[in-house]
């Protein structure tokens, strides 16, 4: 079970954390990214293959410290 935190006490250190977006339906790992001022989140994705298998891998989405609802630390 994970201990949701208000955004407002996210971490900003660059630690990885399980974060909500109000853009994204489901919480990802992310951390803050202090150069761009943004949370940087890997963000499942799937593409259907030639013979009917599934790709599936990550790629990074960029969030705004607003869209940030609720963390949880990564244990």
């Amino acid at each position: 079970m994970l201990n949701w935190v208000d955004a407002k006490k996210a971490p900003k250190d660059g630690r990885c954390i399980i974060a909500k977006f109000k853009t994204w339906p489901q919480p990802l790992a992310a951390m803050w990214h202090s150069e761009d001022e943004k949370w940087v989140a890997a963000a499942p994705q799937c593409c259907e293959m030639e013979g009917g298998s599934d790709d599936r891998y990550f790629e990074n989405e960029w969030f705004d410290d607003h869209d940030l609802t609720v963390w949880a630390e990564c244990t």
